[in-house]
């Protein structure tokens, strides 16, 4: 049976961190400033264009943020990988890299049921991959020795009850089109609470085998 060839786990932390911090940066651009303005309609613009548009980056930030806390907790936990989950991580970033086009997609058309729905199904493609990719590694033994099967399921319950809420608002979407935009943060709320009481794993200083430190 043909052995998974082990790949370096620092690359792809590497490329995690530079993914986010690109994805974070293009999401303030989605953000115009009118040009032209007199002092009659400017208050106006300000309402119903500007202010729109920076909860919506705003709103980006918070998501952009949520994964990339969760990717930064599962890279302690996590201390091998194979070509298999480095695609899926690929894919994971790849999804992530589409939600600044999302954004931008929902601050142009924020009154439009089809924007919100691409941007709900943004954010469950991205939660989907990253919960295979966990399930993956935590099966190929690429955790840390001391993560039960009930840490892992954690790590799950905690990905998945937000992606219910995003399941649940894709119908909503339909009949409170105008103002679900405001509720979005609710799952990420609930994800911290979760975040805040979860056991603690504690993970050792390790290197992955087949790798050595070099002097």
């Amino acid at each position: 049976m043909l052995q998974p060839t082990l790949l370096d786990i620092k690359r792809i932390h590497a490329l995690t961190d530079g993914t986010f911090a690109v994805a974070t940066t293009i999401l303030i651009l989605n953000v115009e400033v009118p040009e032209g303005l007199t002092i009659a309609n400017m208050h106006e613009m300000l309402l119903e264009k500007v202010a729109p548009s920076l909860f919506i980056y705003m709103l980006g930030f918070i998501i952009l943020g949520s994964f990339w806390n969760e990717s930064h907790y599962h890279h302690h936990v996590v201390l091998k990988s194979d070509i298999v989950s480095s695609w899926l991580h690929i894919l994971f970033l790849m999804f992530v890299c589409i939600i600044p086009f999302s954004s931008h997609f929902v601050a142009f058309y924020h009154k439009e049921k089809i924007s919100i729905i691409f941007y709900l199904v943004n954010i469950l493609c991205v939660n989907f991959i990253n919960m295979v990719n966990i399930l993956y590694m935590f099966n190929m033994k690429y955790v840390t020795p001391n993560m039960s099967k009930n840490d892992c399921y954690n790590i799950i319950y905690r990905i998945m009850i937000p992606s219910l809420f995003y399941l649940l608002y894709i119908p909503l979407s339909f009949y409170i089109y105008d103002w679900i935009l405001f509720i979005f943060p609710l799952p990420f709320i609930l994800q911290i609470i979760l975040s805040g009481i979860r056991r603690r794993i504690s993970v050792p200083i390790q290197e992955p085998r087949g790798f050595e430190k070099q002097s």
